[in-house]
């Protein structure tokens, strides 16, 4: 039956086969055209600048050395940007409620919660001016450090600096207790079940990777 089958599955041409990559001329000859190429000309560079502390706040932003510098064009900070916040994760856009994720970040922002928070960006004609307008705003940056976080004890700590004060008091995001019916069983729900000593009981301490 199987030598059957393979007698109707026609030859395969292309295993085994050196095939022509259709760019392979252009990479060679140095025409091939990428990403940046396709950029129109003349075209403004942005740079991004990013915090250097991983908890605190941003407390003041000289950039008059960075706005000096030939072919800087603009330095934008969290100064400039509204004060309109907006969430990154999960669900951002859900219509119901109670799945919205907590509006709490800016384009700019002068709290940081994560070493390389985006705090001022750059404007400038080419990359070499763009560099040095954000080494610039680097060296006149004035930081508030608070105490890193690196665990989820250490959040919750009573004296934990709260990450988010614009939205909460505290560093827990919700609370929620469950309870599961169960009819007919003696019991009055799933929790009071497994709460019974004639059942195991296991508990253990499991960490993961942060989900963004």
């Amino acid at each position: 039956m199987e030598q059957q089958f393979w007698k109707k599955v026609a030859p395969m041409r292309e295993v085994g086969t050196a095939v022509t990559r259709v760019d392979a001329l252009d990479k060679v000859k140095g025409t091939a055209k990428y990403t940046d190429d396709l950029c129109p000309k003349p075209c403004l560079v942005a740079r991004l600048v990013h915090a250097q502390i991983a908890n605190g706040w941003v407390r003041e932003i000289d950039t008059t050395e960075a706005e000096a510098i030939p072919g800087v064009v603009a330095v934008f900070t969290y100064k400039d940007v509204p004060v309109h916040r907006f969430p990154t994760p999960g669900h951002p856009w859900s219509v119901e409620p109670a799945h919205q994720d907590v509006a709490d970040r800016r384009l700019l922002d002068d709290r940081v919660r994560i070493y390389g928070d985006d705090i001022a960006v750059v404007v400038a004609e080419d990359n070499v001016a763009a560099d040095r307008g954000v080494r610039a705003v680097l060296a006149h940056t004035t930081y508030e450090e608070l105490p890193v976080m690196t665990t989820v004890e250490q959040a919750l700590a009573p004296d934990a600096p709260v990450l988010h004060p614009e939205v909460r008091e505290t560093n827990v995001l919700a609370h929620s207790d469950m309870v599961t019916p169960l009819e007919g069983t003696g019991y009055d729900s799933v929790e009071a079940a497994l709460a019974d000593p004639k059942y195991h009981h296991y508990e253990a301490h499991t960490e993961t990777q942060q989900v963004d």
